[in-house]
């Protein structure tokens, strides 16, 4: 073999190598990762929508002060939070699915801890069952919620 036949041999050699490591980092940057399941979390049945997807919001009775005015009366304000003096805004999310129940109610953002987001999400469950289902194409459909809950000591 003469040397341009090895040097031949060699870029061809080195080509497949080169073609090998890209295809492999091609492959490795477009292979699924597959997600599992949040555990201890409600799984709702069909799609859930944001409430600017939907013809009509689902609805407490008494629209949005009534929903303030049932948590007002409900919400108690856990002791040890008002030894600490712990106060602030508690964003909670929450299903409200077909038939007016809530599902999957959840913390936004940082735990305030001292029991508010539990109070938080007490007081929201407690309004399952009492929401008219938000609907889409006349038809009800699961909603998603955000809602702040303040927790100010006077």
């Amino acid at each position: 073999m003469n040397q341009n036949n090895i040097m031949s041999v060699c870029r061809t050699f080195f080509t497949l190598i080169l073609a090998c490591v890209l295809s492999t980092i091609l492959f490795a940057q477009t292979k699924k990762i597959e997600k599992k399941p949040v555990p201890n979390k409600v799984e709702v049945e069909g799609p859930v929508f944001e409430i600017f997807d939907v013809s009509q919001k689902a609805v407490f009775p008494g629209g949005d002060e009534g929903l303030q005015r049932f948590i007002a009366e409900n919400i108690k304000y856990p002791v040890i939070a008002l030894k600490n003096d712990t106060q602030g805004t508690i964003n909670v999310m929450f299903i409200v699915d077909t038939k007016g129940k809530v599902k999957d109610v959840v913390i936004l953002g940082k735990a305030k801890g001292d029991g508010l987001d539990e109070e938080a999400m007490r007081v929201i469950k407690l309004t399952s069952g009492m929401w008219k289902p938000a609907m889409q194409r006349d038809k009800p459909v699961n909603m998603r919620f955000r809602i702040p809950i303040k927790f100010q000591i006077f």
